[in-house]
C-alpha cells in the first residue's frame, strides 16, 4: 500500500522529468529516506544562474570545448561535489554527465581533469539510505566517490540516479545495478576499501578523511527535498 501510495503522490510531481522520476522511483523507493521528488529536477545545475557560487559563463564555455573535444548531445546532469581519490586526497570538483559520458571537472575554472568514462564503463551505483549526499559510481577499479553538494542544500543523489538509469533505457544498454545500503565499499587504485559515515554539525562542510584502509566520511543530511 506504501508503494502505491508513494507511486500516486510521485506522479503528481512527475509532469516534469517523468522517465528519471520513475527510475529513481524503481530503484529507490522504500529504500532512500529522500530522493527528490517533490522538487523540480533542472539536470544541467551549473548551467543555472540560481547557483551563486561561481561564474556559469566560464562553465558554459567549458561545455563548449569539451563537445568539440569529446562531442556529445546533452548534459543531463551536472553539480559539485567533494571528491575522494586514491591518493587519499579530497577536493572540491564538478561532475557532468552527458548523454555519453561522465566527466570530472576542477571548480574554479572547469578545466577537464581526466578523459571522460564512457557510460557503458559503469558497473553499478551505491547510495545511503540517508539523503548525505554520498553516491559511488564503480567502474573497473577506480571508482568515482564523492558527496553531492548545492548552495541550497537539495538532496540530489536520487536525481542523479535517475538521470543515469533513464539514459540507458534510451540507449538501450545494460542498466547499472543500484546499491542502497549503509555500509557500502569503493575500488581505488584497485584496492577495495569500506566507506564510513559519521554525521556533522549541518553548518559543517562534508570532509573524507583517510582511516587506515578505510574512508570516513564526516557529513550532514541534506535539509531540502
Amino acid at each position: 500500500m506504501r508503494s502505491f501510495t508513494d507511486y500516486t503522490k510521485m506522479k503528481f510531481y512527475s509532469r516534469e522529468s517523468l522517465p528519471e522520476k520513475l527510475a529513481a522511483f524503481v530503484a529507490l523507493n522504500g529504500k532512500r529516506e529522500r530522493w527528490g521528488y517533490t522538487r523540480s529536477w533542472k539536470g544541467d545545475y551549473l548551467s543555472q544562474s540560481e547557483e551563486p557560487t561561481y561564474n556559469p559563463i566560464k562553465y558554459r564555455a567549458a561545455m563548449l570545448a569539451l563537445k568539440s573535444s569529446h562531442p556529445y548531445e546533452k548534459v543531463i546532469f551536472s553539480t559539485f561535489f567533494q571528491k575522494f581519490n586514491r591518493f587519499n586526497k579530497s577536493s572540491l570538483r564538478a561532475l557532468v554527465i552527458t548523454d555519453k559520458f561522465i566527466a570530472k571537472f576542477d571548480a574554479v575554472n572547469f578545466k577537464l581533469l581526466k578523459e571522460p568514462t564512457p557510460l557503458q564503463n559503469v558497473s553499478r551505483i551505491s547510495v545511503c539510505p540517508e539523503p548525505n549526499g554520498l553516491f559511488i559510481i564503480h567502474l573497473a577499479d577506480n571508482d568515482i566517490v564523492g558527496c553531492l553538494k548545492n548552495p541550497k542544500e537539495e538532496e540530489r543523489v536520487g536525481e542523479l540516479v535517475g538521470t543515469l538509469l533513464a539514459q540507458y533505457e534510451r540507449m538501450n544498454m545494460r542498466i547499472p545495478t543500484v546499491i542502497v545500503s549503509p555500509a557500502l565499499s569503493v575500488c581505488l587504485g584497485g584496492k577495495t576499501r569500506a566507506v564510513r559515515i559519521f554525521p556533522a554539525d549541518p553548518t559543517q562542510q562534508a570532509v573524507f578523511k583517510k582511516n587506515g584502509n578505510d574512508i570516513d566520511l564526516i557529513c550532514h543530511n541534506m535539509t531540502a527535498a
